[in-house]
């Protein structure tokens, strides 16, 4: 690597012109006086190596980053990482983990802490206030920056991003480079050896440990990555420990962004189904666990909507991996979430969805709790103000009936759902031409089209079939 230091500030080609010499690289980072110059060194050191593994093994890399301020230092590891070519399987010891895990510190550290690091090692302000460079060249103004800079809040103006994006602070685009660097960060995982299942759960366990410590801006984005991970092994390995690890990484994920929390809790319910035996206590506290999320920690309405009903249709598939009193008690909180949602129009969709609890393959059949969740769907429908919604949801309570019915719910089957259309079709007959109510008509149409082609349907919902 001096090699290529001493072509560099030559302006020489390494292997053409230089010779071997026992220059130390602190001797030679005493006569480049320049920062930049020795990233471009580092840079012509990642285009020869493109393999992570070689980077690994060059002697004085740590020698060099040593005396770069803290910003290039950060931008010297996310080149590292950014510059991977391929993301092989090439660490296959703690060593070398380790060894990664401090060429790219400066990414993983806290950033709530990282102002308060100094930002020009005292090896560089020594080098930029000996320097022979001319004063006035645009050089020495930005030496001159970076002495001013030393006793500033922010990172020197030298080592600031190189654009901004129209309409962003500096603040923010910091923030979003730094996020860019943390999901390089997460792919580390990639690099990981996994034909040992126990040193590949060993090497989670480092990575798990390592990002905990980088605080919760960083976290966010570098562990759904291991958690991933961490569940593929455990299905491959059919493992109820890495099974375990994989719940604490969630426990963690679930402080700061608890939609992917509820997401993984669902995930990890297949996987500790696939691996059967004691792990399957699992399954009935992942759901549990994505419940109180659902209850405690989101807020936005769409989003509470779309994870019940996840959840929903997650519980229906592993079902059958519970307890039938533990799975009666699941059904009944789903249906309680799912009728206290904060508009009538998603207490009705999920109330429909929640049928499928009470009528599938895995769990059997219950025509009885079906029924109370379709009539109660019918309640919140009922309540919706909006003409047009209302269509829409009748429609729904309406198609999802005339599948259960087909399914061979026969109790379904009443007057009642069938007035649903001709309820629908006079909602739209009294509102104005407009594209929604265009919309909700098409809707009708194509539902009542379905049921009048099908004799036993018009039969049993007292439908007038076409003559």
């Amino acid at each position: 690597m001096a090699e290529y230091a001493r072509a560099s500030t030559a302006g020489k080609d390494p292997g053409n012109g230089g010779n071997a010499s026992s220059e130390t690289v602190e001797e030679l980072a005493e006569c480049s006086a320049e920062e930049n110059v020795l990233v471009q060194v580092i840079s012509m050191v990642f285009e020869a190596h493109k393999d992570i593994s070689d980077r690994l093994k060059l002697h004085h890399f740590m020698a060099f980053i040593r005396v770069l301020s803290s910003p290039t230092r950060r931008k010297v590891a996310a080149m590292l990482l950014e510059s991977i070519s391929e993301y092989k399987q090439c660490i296959q010891d703690e060593a070398t983990l380790e060894k990664l895990f401090v060429y790219v510190d400066p990414l993983i550290s806290d950033r709530s802490i990282r102002k308060k690091q100094p930002l020009v090692h005292p090896l560089l302000e020594k080098l930029v206030e000996n320097s022979a460079f001319d004063r006035e060249s645009p050089t020495a103004s930005g030496q001159a920056r970076i002495r001013e800079g030393h006793d500033m809040e922010g990172p020197p103006s030298s080592a600031q991003p190189s654009f901004l994006s129209f309409g962003q602070t500096q603040e923010q685009t910091e923030e979003l480079e730094m996020d860019a660097g943390q999901q390089r960060v997460g792919r580390i995982v990639h690099l990981l050896d996994s034909s040992s299942p126990e040193r590949l759960f060993v090497f989670h366990r480092m990575c798990f440990d390592r990002f905990r410590e980088a605080g919760e801006k960083n976290l966010r984005l570098t562990l759904p990555p291991l958690v991933f991970a961490s569940l593929r092994l455990a299905f491959s390995w059919m493992s109820s420990k890495a099974l375990e690890q994989a719940l604490e990484m969630i426990n963690c994920l679930e402080e700061f962004n608890p939609k992917k929390a509820l997401r993984f809790y669902l995930e990890m319910t297949k996987t500790a189904k696939s691996i059967g035996g004691s792990a399957r206590a699992y399954v009935l506290h992942c759901i549990e666990r994505a419940l109180e999320v659902l209850e405690t920690r989101i807020v936005d309405s769409r989003e509470q909507l779309r994870s019940l009903t996840l959840i929903t249709s997650t519980t229906t598939a592993v079902g059958g991996s519970m307890a039938a009193v533990d799975y009666e008690n699941l059904c009944q909180s789903i249906v309680k979430a799912g009728s206290q949602l904060l508009t009538r129009r998603d207490q009705c969709t999920a109330l429909c969805d929640a049928t499928e609890l009470f009528w599938n393959d895995e769990t059997g059949n219950d025509a009885i709790r079906v029924v109370e969740c379709l009539g109660m769907a019918i309640d919140s429908a009922d309540a919706v103000v909006s003409g047009f919604e209302r269509t829409f949801l009748y429609c729904d309570i309406f198609n999802r009936t005339t599948t259960l019915f087909e399914l061979g719910c026969n109790e379904v089957a009443s007057k009642e759902v069938g007035q649903l259309l001709a309820i629908s079709k006079n909602l739209l007959d009294e509102m104005g031409p407009t594209s929604k109510v265009h919309a909700a008509k098409k809707r009708l149409a194509r539902a009542e089209k379905y049921a009048l082609n099908n004799p036993e349907l018009c039969r049993s919902f007292s439908l007038i079939a076409p003559q």
